[in-house]
């Protein structure tokens, strides 16, 4: 089976769920072809093609395509004008896609992916699936209802993102699954023994508005400490990186900031580790985080558990990152609930089956 595997910007060193989904299927033998509409920061990556600066004429567009892109300019003009801009890419993607012999298209995010995988579609393109996620289920639904509803199927790795796909478009819920995100469990052993000396208080996340960690460094001082030292470790990089800092020094916060880190230094972090702490918040554009995948990692490593506030998602962290191959056209979520792991632990049914709070 040959499977296009459609991207945002990529490679991007936040989005390791998508290199972990894509890992695992090739592992199963889908030959996988990645097209992506933009490089990540460090630039682009071997074996993707990306969209091109100037794609093929459009060709005279169907009817019911063209009363789509009308009915998008008219009722969001910037948002119809990008779907118009996107035309030439949905028109060299479907050459690309008929040379290559696919046999399914997956779109990556139920955003502009989604709307160029049925523009694709539309004009004479492979089936295709989405995946949604949050941001782009919650505050930039860029893609015309018709791209979910005529999709083979459409996952999504949060119960909230369910529901409110649900909600709007009922007539997609026969084929709506949720799948959560998971991790290969054999890359992080549980540790055999509790930290000791300092307490390390650990985040991780992008810093931006929606992770809630300028909440964590307000409670910080507020905790008993016992008398043992502690420092508030976050790993990530992004915008609010100086609010933090200049917070942590008026607060009188220990606040270590190393950036972003490899997938092994966050192994490292979490087995020094006394305490995984994931704020969260709705920010002004009204996005949200879910529970983080980050969770996954630190519950494969103890039974210790805590869970976010703020965030609409609910996660179960206990599906190994080959579940991604649910995503394809045949998702049966009956299916899917058969195969489905028991939890491991104690600390794993408690996230389970408790909503959110610590």
């Amino acid at each position: 089976m040959r499977v296009a595997w459609l991207l945002g910007t990529w490679p991007s060193p936040t989005e390791t769920f998508l290199a972990r989904e894509m890992d695992a299927l090739a592992r199963q033998g889908i030959e996988l072809l990645p097209f992506a509409f933009r490089p990540g920061p460090d630039g682009p990556a071997p074996g993707v093609r990306y969209r091109p600066a100037a794609g093929p004429a459009c060709p005279r567009l169907p009817r019911r395509v063209a009363g789509v892109l009308v009915r998008g300019l008219l009722r969001k003009p910037s948002l119809g004008l990008r779907w118009l801009r996107n035309l030439p890419f949905a028109v060299w993607l479907r050459d690309r896609l008929r040379e290559e012999r696919c046999d399914l298209l997956h779109a990556a995010w139920c955003g502009l992916p989604a709307m160029t995988a049925w523009l694709c579609r539309q004009l004479g393109g492979p089936p295709y699936t989405v995946a949604g996620h949050a941001y782009d289920v919650f505050t930039a639904p860029e893609a015309a209802d018709e791209a979910l509803l005529e999709a083979e199927g459409v996952t999504v790795c949060n119960r909230a993102a369910e529901h409110a796909l649900a909600a709007r478009l009922p007539a997609l819920r026969p084929r709506l699954a949720y799948n959560p995100h998971g991790i290969p469990l054999a890359d992080w052993p549980r540790r055999t023994a509790e930290p000791v000396g300092a307490a390390v208080i650990l985040g991780v996340g992008r810093l931006v508005e929606k992770k809630g960690f300028d909440q964590l460094v307000n409670v910080i001082p507020f905790l008993p400490r016992a008398g043992r030292p502690y420092v508030l470790r976050i790993l990530g990089e992004g915008p609010e990186r100086g609010k933090l800092e200049a917070l942590a020094r008026e607060r009188g916060v220990n606040l270590e900031l190393p950036g972003h880190v490899s997938e092994g230094g966050v192994r490292t972090s979490l087995e020094q580790a006394t305490a995984l702490v994931l704020p969260s918040r709705v920010d002004r554009r009204g996005d949200r985080d879910g529970v983080a995948n980050v969770l996954l990692r630190g519950h494969a490593g103890s039974d210790h558990h805590g869970q976010q506030r703020g965030g609409r998602g609910h996660g179960r962290p206990n599906r190994p990152a080959h579940s991604a191959r649910l995503q394809f056209a045949g998702y049966r979520p009956d299916e899917a609930a058969r195969r489905r792991r028991p939890a491991r632990a104690p600390g794993r049914r408690r996230t389970e089956t408790s909503g959110t709070g610590l």
